[in-house]
């Protein structure tokens, strides 16, 4: 059993260049068994970052983002211009211990 620990906000999951599945709530966990070999095996894992991050991060470098055809946002103060830029880094990633656990197939009834 594969477990991711804390994810922000969703990961991907490839075992020996095959897709093992994606997770995007509690627990974090996936089995993995019939993916693995004997010997070494690859793992991989794509984690998708929040939105808020990226936002903040284009208005902190200037990119032009916001570009919208039929839409106006606005701040909640009504406000002609206002930005992003100072929203704080939300944590994002695999932020704790990533662990592997054998199993057991157990044939008692």
């Amino acid at each position: 059993m594969l477990d991711l620990g804390d994810v922000r906000e969703s990961a991907d999951v490839k075992v020996n260049d095959q897709a093992a599945g994606k997770v995007w709530s509690v627990p974090f966990t996936l089995n993995i068994g019939r993916f693995l070999r004997p010997g070494v095996n690859t793992l991989e894992i794509d984690v998708t970052n929040l939105q808020a991050n990226r936002i903040a991060d284009f208005e902190r470098r200037g990119v032009n983002w916001r570009i919208f055809k039929d839409a106006n946002i606005a701040s909640v103060t009504n406000a002609k211009k206002f930005s992003f830029g100072d929203w704080p880094t939300i944590p994002s990633g695999l932020n704790s211990k990533v662990t592997l656990t054998p199993l057991t197939l157990s044939t008692k009834n």
